[in-house]
């Protein structure tokens, strides 16, 4: 993760130079393989995801307990900022 994938992330945009270094000194980085959980549904959430390599499925099961897919997140997205 650069400080510059940080300023394409719209709650950061207008952070200083400064300020985003001294957030990347706070990031967690993790790697997932594909097809794993990140997170489930109803789960109480305290991180924001920002996707510096790959892509992310949000999806949730439908009536029939199918895969309904909501989206799908490139890398710059971000998510679980509503948490």
């Amino acid at each position: 993760m650069t400080s510059e994938r940080l300023r394409d992330v719209p709650l950061f945009s207008s952070m200083s130079p400064h300020d985003l270094e001294e957030l990347m000194n706070h990031l967690s980085p993790r790697e997932y393989e594909a097809n794993e959980v990140i997170f489930w549904m109803d789960e109480r959430g305290d991180k924001l995801y920002i996707i510096d390599k790959g892509e992310v499925t949000i999806s949730q099961p439908n009536d029939d307990g199918e895969e309904r897919i909501l989206a799908k997140l490139g890398e710059g997205a971000f998510f679980g900022e509503l948490s």
